[in-house]
């Protein structure tokens, strides 16, 4: 398995981390990242901190599946909380319904 599946703006976190296991849960993620930037306008480079603002920083376990420069990176930042995505969606750029779907 390779950690260079998919554009890398729409690649889910265990991609990026080159964790190793992936299924078919990382094509609806990629989904996701096309309806969200559709509704945002955000580019790639904040992808990864915008994910973890959102699910919050990855446990220990978690982790430790990841590449030793993923490791590095994932321990140099600041701790964060899952919080709901509804944040971080504005109601002028989504439909109702969007955030749910």
């Amino acid at each position: 398995m390779s950690g260079y599946v998919g554009l890398s703006w729409y690649r889910a976190p265990e991609i990026i981390l080159n964790i190793g296991d992936y299924d078919g849960k990382v094509d609806v993620w990629s989904v996701g990242c096309i309806l969200y930037k559709l509704a945002t306008g955000n580019d790639h480079i904040n992808q990864l901190t915008v994910i973890m603002d959102v699910l919050g920083t990855p446990g220990k376990a978690l982790i430790k599946k990841c590449s030793p420069r993923a490791q590095r990176f994932l321990s140099s930042l600041p701790l964060k909380e899952r919080r709901d995505l509804s944040e971080y969606l504005q109601p002028s750029n989504t439909s109702v319904g969007f955030v749910e779907f």
